[in-house]
Formats: C-alpha cells, sequence, structure tokens
C-alpha cells in the first residue's frame, strides 16, 4: 500500500517500505520501540525476545517520531539538546556519504528523489560492476567519486 496524502515518509527507503507494509505505522508516525521492532523483524527475527527485554517501558524508547519531517502528532518537543524534526532531519540520522538517489541538502530537497542520481548509480554499475551489476566495486567507485565532489563543492 502506497502512502496516502496525508503519511509522513522521508527519505529511507528502508523506513518507506516498512510503513507501506504495515511494519510501521502507515501514517509515519510512531514509537522507537515500534521502529526498532519493525527494523528487528525484517532483519534478525531471533533477536526479538532480547530486544523486547531491552526496549519495553524504557522512558527513551517510549518517545514518538516520525519517519518523514516534523509534525504536531509526534507531541511536545523533548528537553533541549535533543534535536526535533523526524528521522529524516539534515545532519542527524543519516548514515551514508553516498546519497544514492538524494541531492546533498545543501543544495536541495535532500528528501525528493533526484533521477540524475540514480542514472550515476545505473552508469556506475555499467562501468565498474561485475557483469553490469551494481556491487562492491562500483560502490567504491561512486563513493570515491561523490565523496570528492562533496569536497569540493560543499560550502
Amino acid at each position: 500500500m502506497t502512502s496516502g496524502p496525508d503519511d509522513l515518509r522521508g527519505p529511507c527507503p528502508a523506513l518507506k517500505t516498512l510503513a507501506n507494509h504495515g511494519y510501521l505505522p502507515r501514517n509515519g508516525v510512531g514509537r522507537l520501540d515500534q521502529v526498532v521492532t519493525a527494523v528487528m523483524e525484517m532483519t534478525l527475527p531471533s533477536s526479538w525476545s532480547t530486544q523486547a527485554f531491552l526496549m519495553s517501558g524504557y522512558p527513551l524508547t517510549n518517545l514518538t517520531v516520525s519517519i518523514g519531517i516534523k509534525t504536531s502528532f509526534t507531541g511536545q518537543d523533548p528537553p533541549k539538546l535533543a534535536v526535533v524534526g523526524g528521522l529524516s532531519q539534515h545532519g542527524t540520522f543519516e548514515g551514508t556519504v553516498i546519497r544514492l538517489s538524494r541531492v546533498d541538502a545543501s543544495f536541495g530537497d535532500a528528501a525528493a528523489f533526484n533521477q540524475s542520481r540514480l542514472n550515476d548509480l545505473l552508469s556506475f554499475a555499467t562501468k565498474y560492476g561485475a557483469n553490469g551489476t551494481y556491487d562492491i566495486n562500483a560502490t567504491a567507485e561512486l563513493r570515491n567519486e561523490r565523496l570528492q565532489d562533496s569536497i569540493m563543492t560543499n560550502p
């Protein structure tokens, strides 16, 4: 089921998929423990009981989060030093140097799909990947190019 007009989605394909398939609340807003549980159900089913034990009732995990942008559905803002803005907030949860299909936030909407970025990925797969596939070699080459570009152009 695709997201509706009022549902929140960020740029992370995995979180979008989890929400679209009902592992996360379909509106894109849920508790942190729901996000962890959804990811665990898809990747490490054998550790469900451990995860449930660790997450159950802990005040931090009872926080409501958005997989997209900041929203009033998450309730009152947390105390100072906390970054409020949803999991797609630039500079907080991102873990990749390679923006496969999004531009850097310094140059536009970091959440919007960018076809030319994806075309770069496909051309690197053709040029560097084994039999035209996207593999570790293509990943390394694309990462290096994006890193060099970032060093040269980011403010």
